[in-house]
């Protein structure tokens, strides 16, 4: 993992942001729609589920096209920075167009966690690999970007198999017998420990990145 990979990430992130852009500006053309903040507010919840789900299609068409993940952000009031660091974290894992990842914001998550992730492969159904990162809105935002980048490392672990839930509690590592990981303390379970290990990593490398693009 070196500055050029991660450069060639990032703006391979700028390029397809700009193809969504684009591809929803087509969108609003064609069905002739003009949605200001006050439309925004008077769309009813089938109308606001029915919006959303055509722009997870335009995702998915635009990221098929490029060959990537696509990734969703939900219920956080400012996302666009969530979305480049998880976009430039699954162009460094090389994830495909058979990758969704939705991340998600809330208030729910137990206080001795950060975030957790979920994980279903649904291939065997003409799908692909879905990933939902829960992470807590009562973090602050820093520690929040720190839980994504630690979070999509376990993404990682999931989808390359080397991670898998055997059962409520159960889980193996790189093919070994499944554990019970109510006997295993936390930083004793090893794919915690290259999540913490990559996900600082990542973090680290990733904030470097942006100040230094940012001070060009």
């Amino acid at each position: 993992m070196n500055i050029n990979l991660i450069l060639q990430a990032t703006q391979t992130l700028v390029y397809q942001l700009f193809i969504i852009y684009g591809t929803l500006l087509a969108f609003h053309s064609v069905t002739a729609v003009s949605l200001s903040a006050g439309d925004m507010k008077n769309l009813n919840t089938h109308e606001m589920r029915t919006l959303l789900f055509t722009y997870i299609i335009l995702l998915f068409a635009v990221n098929a096209s490029l060959g990537q993940a696509t990734i969703v952000v939900k219920n956080d009031p400012m996302p666009e920075e969530i979305l480049l660091q998880a976009k430039h974290y699954a162009d460094i894992f090389g994830f495909k167009d058979d990758v969704l990842i939705v991340i998600s914001f809330s208030h729910s998550v137990s206080k001795i966690n950060s975030g957790y992730t979920l994980y279903q492969n649904v291939q065997h159904l003409g799908g692909g690999h879905q990933v939902h990162i829960i992470i807590s809105k009562r973090e602050d935002r820093n520690f929040q970007f720190y839980t994504l980048a630690h979070e999509m490392v376990h993404a990682q672990q999931f989808v390359e198999g080397k991670l898998v839930k055997c059962g409520d509690s159960f889980f193996s590592w790189k093919g070994d017998k499944c554990l019970n990981t109510r006997y295993i303390a936390y930083h004793h379970r090893p794919w915690e420990k290259e999540a913490h290990k990559l996900g600082t990593k990542l973090y680290q490398e990733y904030r470097k990145t942006k100040q230094m693009l940012a001070s060009h």
